[in-house]
């Protein structure tokens, strides 16, 4: 499955690489418990050039994917 996670800049490795932190800091993400805090509030854990990149990340994954099973 993971063969054709090739695209500019990632190759195989880089991409598992990749997709591994992005799970696991979703993870930290959605399982971490809410502290409660006075005055000002902490900052999100992801900011917005983090998802973004992300999402770059994933839409290459998908176009990979994609190209390599109508390749099959």
């Amino acid at each position: 499955m993971t063969a054709g996670w090739k695209w500019l800049p990632y190759d195989t490795a880089l991409a598992k690489k990749t997709l591994d932190q992005l799970i696991s800091r979703r993870g930290d993400v959605v399982h971490r418990s809410k502290p409660v805090t006075v005055g000002t509030p902490a900052p999100h854990l992801v900011k917005r050039d983090d998802l973004e990149k992300a999402i770059r990340f994933l839409t290459g994954l998908v176009t990979a994917r994609e190209h390599a099973l109508e390749g099959e």
